[in-house]
């Protein structure tokens, strides 16, 4: 039996609560989301936490350094992909404000929920 995968998902949502910031799959053809818009975050690495796993993703993705991260739940996905892994998702939210106008990436923007 082999682990599931552990990944830090991240919600950053606007100081009035109506938008979140997400991803548009926009870049690579053979990208299997091509097209859909993806929460922030990635793989937990060996030698990290789930919540430096979390700041770092956001990092890497927005360029925006988040403070206090909120737990709102692990998700489990099982046979997910072509290789039909298992993923531990653990969903954070981030309380801090996503200024769109500060975001260097045009593939971000903050979405209505």
């Amino acid at each position: 039996m082999i682990a599931a995968i552990l990944q830090a998902i991240v919600f950053v949502r606007s100081a009035d609560g109506s938008s979140v910031l997400l991803m548009h799959r926009n870049k690579r053809a053979d990208d299997p989301h091509r097209g859909k818009y993806l929460s922030l975050g990635g793989h937990v690495e060996q030698d990290e936490d789930v919540l430096t796993c979390a700041r770092r993703e956001v990092h890497e993705e927005s360029g925006l350094t988040v403070g206090d991260l909120v737990f709102r739940g692990p998700v489990l996905w099982t046979g997910f992909g072509a290789e039909r892994r298992d993923y531990l998702r653990v969903v954070l939210r981030v309380a801090v404000h996503a200024d769109d106008h500060a975001l260097p990436r045009l593939d971000l923007g903050l979405v209505a929920i």
